[in-house]
């Protein structure tokens, strides 16, 4: 029952403010390609310290 009342608050919010929901949306949209994003960041960073790696010469 709590749930559902903080749902219909946040869905009154974003129908009285639309430009909210655009930030809200924005937000979300930004966290989920940070998140998609991480193991071809990761990837990337340890091919380049792979690389590295190889050519070092003691």
């Amino acid at each position: 029952m709590k749930n559902a009342l903080i749902l219909g608050l946040l869905f009154l919010l974003l129908a009285l403010f639309p430009q909210l929901a655009l930030i809200v949306l924005a937000g979300l949209g930004m966290a989920a390609l940070w998140l998609a994003s991480q193991p071809v960041v990761l990837a990337f960073a340890g091919g380049l310290l792979v690389e590295r790696m190889r050519r070092w010469q003691p």
